[in-house]
Protein backbone atom coordinates (compact mmCIF):
# COMPACT_ATOMS: atom_id res chain seq x y z
CA UNK A 1 0.00 0.00 0.00
CA UNK A 2 1.24 3.69 -1.27
CA UNK A 3 1.91 5.90 2.05
CA UNK A 4 1.51 9.42 1.91
CA UNK A 5 3.33 12.01 3.94
CA UNK A 6 1.39 14.05 5.51
CA UNK A 7 2.71 17.31 6.54
CA UNK A 8 0.56 19.92 7.98
CA UNK A 9 1.46 23.68 8.03
CA UNK A 10 0.58 25.86 11.58
CA UNK A 11 -2.33 27.13 9.52
CA UNK A 12 -3.57 23.65 8.49
CA UNK A 13 -2.97 22.47 12.22
CA UNK A 14 -5.32 25.48 13.72
CA UNK A 15 -7.58 24.70 11.10
CA UNK A 16 -8.16 20.84 11.70
CA UNK A 17 -8.26 21.91 15.73
CA UNK A 18 -10.71 24.53 15.41
CA UNK A 19 -12.95 21.82 13.30
CA UNK A 20 -12.82 19.52 15.94
CA UNK A 21 -13.75 22.06 18.99
CA UNK A 22 -16.60 22.83 17.35
CA UNK A 23 -19.50 20.07 16.31
CA UNK A 24 -20.42 19.14 12.78
CA UNK A 25 -20.69 15.98 10.81
CA UNK A 26 -18.94 13.06 13.04
CA UNK A 27 -17.03 11.70 10.01
CA UNK A 28 -15.04 15.63 9.46
CA UNK A 29 -13.83 15.54 13.04
CA UNK A 30 -12.92 11.89 12.91
CA UNK A 31 -10.79 12.48 9.97
CA UNK A 32 -9.19 15.55 10.94
CA UNK A 33 -8.31 13.46 14.21
CA UNK A 34 -6.53 11.23 11.97
CA UNK A 35 -4.72 13.74 9.91
CA UNK A 36 -3.41 15.33 13.16
CA UNK A 37 -2.11 11.84 13.85
CA UNK A 38 -0.68 11.25 10.07
CA UNK A 39 1.09 14.84 10.16
CA UNK A 40 5.20 14.04 10.36
CA UNK A 41 6.44 15.65 13.62
CA UNK A 42 8.59 14.02 16.17
CA UNK A 43 5.59 14.00 18.58
CA UNK A 44 3.53 11.64 16.50
CA UNK A 45 6.02 9.08 15.67
CA UNK A 46 4.30 6.51 17.69
CA UNK A 47 1.15 6.67 15.82
CA UNK A 48 1.56 4.14 13.50
CA UNK A 49 -1.56 3.39 10.74
CA UNK A 50 -2.20 0.22 13.20
CA UNK A 51 -2.76 2.36 16.10
CA UNK A 52 -4.29 4.92 14.35
CA UNK A 53 -7.38 2.32 13.31
CA UNK A 54 -7.41 1.28 16.97
CA UNK A 55 -7.79 4.41 18.73
CA UNK A 56 -10.07 5.88 15.91
CA UNK A 57 -11.72 2.77 14.77
CA UNK A 58 -11.15 3.21 11.13
CA UNK A 59 -9.33 0.73 8.54
CA UNK A 60 -6.40 0.75 6.62
CA UNK A 61 -8.29 2.03 3.78
CA UNK A 62 -10.06 4.96 5.03
CA UNK A 63 -6.62 6.04 6.77
CA UNK A 64 -4.78 5.72 3.28
CA UNK A 65 -7.67 7.50 1.48
CA UNK A 66 -7.36 10.37 4.12
CA UNK A 67 -3.63 11.05 3.34
CA UNK A 68 -4.23 10.56 -0.01
CA UNK A 69 -6.64 13.59 -0.19
CA UNK A 70 -4.45 16.07 1.47
CA UNK A 71 -1.65 15.36 -0.82
CA UNK A 72 -3.57 15.32 -3.89
CA UNK A 73 -6.64 17.63 -3.22
CA UNK A 74 -5.38 19.50 -0.25
CA UNK A 75 -6.80 20.78 3.01
CA UNK A 76 -10.27 21.23 1.90
CA UNK A 77 -10.54 17.79 0.64
CA UNK A 78 -9.11 16.04 3.53
CA UNK A 79 -11.61 15.71 6.31
CA UNK A 80 -14.71 15.34 3.55
CA UNK A 81 -15.60 12.05 2.65
CA UNK A 82 -14.31 10.66 -0.97
CA UNK A 83 -16.73 12.17 -4.26
CA UNK A 84 -19.10 9.40 -5.31
CA UNK A 85 -19.19 9.19 -9.15
CA UNK A 86 -20.91 7.00 -10.90
CA UNK A 87 -23.71 6.88 -8.26
CA UNK A 88 -27.01 6.55 -10.09
CA UNK A 89 -30.45 5.14 -9.35
CA UNK A 90 -30.78 1.85 -10.52
CA UNK A 91 -34.29 1.22 -9.88
CA UNK A 92 -36.55 4.16 -11.96
CA UNK A 93 -40.32 5.19 -11.53
CA UNK A 94 -41.25 3.35 -14.33
CA UNK A 95 -39.23 0.49 -13.60
CA UNK A 96 -40.40 -0.11 -10.12
CA UNK A 97 -43.96 0.46 -11.60
CA UNK A 98 -43.62 -2.56 -13.70
CA UNK A 99 -42.96 -4.82 -10.68
CA UNK A 100 -45.41 -3.22 -8.27
CA UNK A 101 -47.66 -4.37 -11.61
CA UNK A 102 -45.97 -8.18 -11.66
CA UNK A 103 -46.41 -8.26 -8.20
CA UNK A 104 -50.33 -7.96 -8.12
CA UNK A 105 -50.57 -9.75 -10.82
CA UNK A 106 -48.87 -12.80 -8.92
CA UNK A 107 -50.30 -12.33 -6.13
CA UNK A 108 -53.95 -12.43 -8.14
CA UNK A 109 -54.73 -8.76 -7.22
CA UNK A 110 -57.03 -6.92 -9.25
CA UNK A 111 -55.89 -3.85 -7.87
CA UNK A 112 -52.13 -3.07 -7.20
CA UNK A 113 -50.88 -2.71 -3.63
CA UNK A 114 -51.43 1.01 -1.26
CA UNK A 115 -48.32 3.06 -1.40
CA UNK A 116 -46.06 4.49 -3.90
CA UNK A 117 -46.58 1.42 -6.06
CA UNK A 118 -50.61 2.39 -6.46
CA UNK A 119 -49.05 6.07 -6.78
CA UNK A 120 -46.52 5.13 -9.95
CA UNK A 121 -49.63 2.61 -11.90
CA UNK A 122 -52.31 5.59 -11.41
CA UNK A 123 -50.09 8.09 -13.82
Amino acid sequence: MLRYIVTLANGDIQELKELIQKSGKGYRIKHAQILLKLDQKPENKAWTYDRIKDAYGASRTIIAGIAQRFVMEGMEAAPGRKVQENRHRKVTGDVEARICAIASVRNRRKEPPAGPCRQLLAS
